[in-house]
């Protein structure tokens, strides 16, 4: 699965979600099987963000969250 980031909220809910349970960057990554520099990727939306269904899922089982959420709307209220 493809995302691009200008069009989705996907990169700044899983910043979003990973400071909101106080995960650390290295936590998250174990905790997901992925590398630093994937995760970064996906935070700093640099390019398309390609994920795995199945890491998708993932993401969505720890959070415990849907992936209508996950994807389709941006979970943190926008900063005035």
């Amino acid at each position: 699965m493809i995302i691009e980031p200008q069009k989705h909220p996907f990169c700044e809910n899983i910043r979003y979600l990973r400071r909101k349970y106080a995960l650390s960057r290295r936590a998250f990554c174990n905790l997901m099987g992925i590398s630093e520099a994937k995760l970064e990727s996906w935070e700093k939306e640099w390019g398309p963000v390609n994920l795995s269904y199945k890491t998708s899922l993932r993401i969505c089982a720890v959070f415990g969250i849907t992936t209508d959420d996950l994807f389709g709307k941006q979970l943190e209220s926008p900063k005035k």
